[in-house]
């Protein structure tokens, strides 16, 4: 696997923003998948990781407690359970890999935020980023549905599609 150093920070409201200086996985960086405290269903994310995992290496975060939903992800979708860091990362490691991923997928509004503050293209399903900084990405928001639970996965594919 290869590893890149995080681009030069971004700026974000006129102030830079640190990148960190923590190597990413893969050419590009990975697609990062960040199911968190939502509750999309497992099946629903472990779909999008097989669609999504021709597109790049695919990894799954999250914090301790979120590491077995990462896991059950990741068996559904047959990747790897080194794929699977969720609980293995620090605050400051998940931010490297967002800050140079490829694409985050997430319903955690500050991981969206992240990744929006970096410019990186992000798919937030269930709620939009609590800031609007510029950069390509989508919310898949419904009325009444703050899981996402109407939110199919061709629906969060096309708006993968749309930001990259």
């Amino acid at each position: 696997m290869t590893k890149l150093l995080m681009p030069p920070a971004p700026v974000s409201a006129g102030r830079a923003v640190p990148a960190p200086r923590t190597a990413n996985p893969g050419p590009g960086g990975a697609v990062v998948i960040h199911p968190g405290r939502r509750r999309w269903p497992v099946e629903r994310f472990a779909a999008l990781a097989r669609r999504l995992h021709p597109a790049g290496t695919v990894v799954l975060t999250g914090q301790a407690a979120e590491r077995p939903t990462a896991l059950a992800v990741a068996a559904e979708a047959g990747l790897r359970p080194d794929q699977v860091l969720a609980g293995r990362t620090t605050a400051a490691e998940l931010a490297a890999l967002v800050a140079g991923a490829a694409l985050v997928v997430t319903g955690e509004p500050l991981v969206a935020d992240l990744a929006a503050t970096h410019g990186r293209p992000s798919v937030v399903i269930g709620g939009p980023p609590a800031t609007r900084p510029p950069g390509p990405h989508r919310a898949l928001v419904r009325q009444g549905d703050p899981d996402g639970l109407r939110i199919g996965v061709d629906e969060v594919l096309e708006a993968c599609v749309a930001v990259l």
